[in-house]
């Protein structure tokens, strides 16, 4: 189980059923999993916006092109995809004002700004290196290219695309 959006080391957090959720690596990013059934669950952020699925890009597995060079791109993706059919959660209307509450508190602290600060600028670093990566690269590797921006609309790839 990888634990999802540990924003705190001094965090105490819990499985639904009161274990202590530890992590089991060094990396702090997998944890036992709890033996009884669990009611909570993690809603995993799949669909981003197309900047964040290129930013995205640069993590994980590398892309080999047909001659061998390789390419520290994501390899396992198969294009950014919009949503057109969204999925509504209803919840309870006293639990979610309480929630967004204790949420809207906490972020807005001035150690969170600061956060998002840096995890915005590090999101706009990685883009600008694989859009460098995307155009310096195209041609030798084109299919794979093609694969993984499918459904990418951004200008600064449809420059790439349209200038080779």
């Amino acid at each position: 189980m990888n634990p999802h959006n540990t924003l705190d080391e001094g965090v105490l957090q819990k499985f639904d059923d009161a274990k202590i959720l530890k992590c089991i690596n060094a990396q702090n990013s997998q944890v036992d999993s709890s033996n009884t059934p669990l009611n909570g669950y993690i809603l995993h952020r799949k669909n981003r916006s197309q900047y964040e699925y290129i930013a995205m890009l640069l993590r994980g597995r590398p892309l080999a092109n047909q001659d061998s060079t390789v390419f520290e791109l994501k390899n396992n993706r198969t294009g950014f995809y919009n949503v057109s059919n969204p999925i509504t959660f209803n919840y309870n209307t006293t639990s979610y004002v309480e929630y967004r509450k204790f949420m809207d508190k906490h972020l807005q602290h001035e150690k969170f700004t600061d956060y998002f600060k840096t995890a915005k600028e590090h999101v706009d670093s990685r883009y600008l290196q694989v859009v460098k990566i995307v155009g310096e690269n195209y041609l030798a590797n084109k299919q794979g290219f093609e694969r993984l921006l499918a459904g990418v609309t951004l200008s600064e790839i449809e420059i790439i695309r349209n200038r080779q």
